[in-house]
């Protein structure tokens, strides 16, 4: 693989990244002696735990998962474009303390009339989120 191809690519990757808006994300490419390895670090929420995968292709062509070095950044581009967006990320996070704010009505047993409404705006974002993602 050419390096200007190389460097288009690991660019192309960021961009996928920045598209995300995740509140921190980060993309290495390591050539060691016998592999070139990459790593992607993503965290979509404030406070949420970090996500690590890794991806290496070995020079020998022995333990490869991938046919090529383009190969593997494909899949790698496919991993990211396959991830929620920080949006969808916040909608599924309000959903659970909706739900969360729910059940502890219940609980409480406060009038279901005042939790109805919170029931509906979750089937709504529910909706949206699998629907729509930028």
């Amino acid at each position: 693989m050419d390096i200007k191809l190389f460097a288009t690519e690991i660019k192309l990757i960021n961009n996928l990244l920045n598209r995300l808006e995740y509140d921190w994300t980060c993309f290495e490419a390591e050539i060691l002696d016998d592999r070139l390895r990459c790593k992607l670090y993503h965290r979509g929420l404030p406070f949420e735990d970090s996500v690590s995968e890794y991806w290496s292709f070995y020079f020998d062509g022995e333990y490869n998962l991938y046919n090529s070095i383009e190969y593997m950044l494909e899949e790698i581009q496919e991993y990211i474009q396959n991830l929620p967006t920080g949006d969808t990320l916040k909608q599924h996070q309000l959903i659970r303390k909706m739900e969360e704010a729910a059940r502890i009505a219940e609980e409480l047993n406060i009038d279901a009339d005042f939790v109805n409404p919170l029931v509906a705006i979750m089937e709504k974002l529910a909706n949206n989120a699998i629907t729509h993602r930028k």
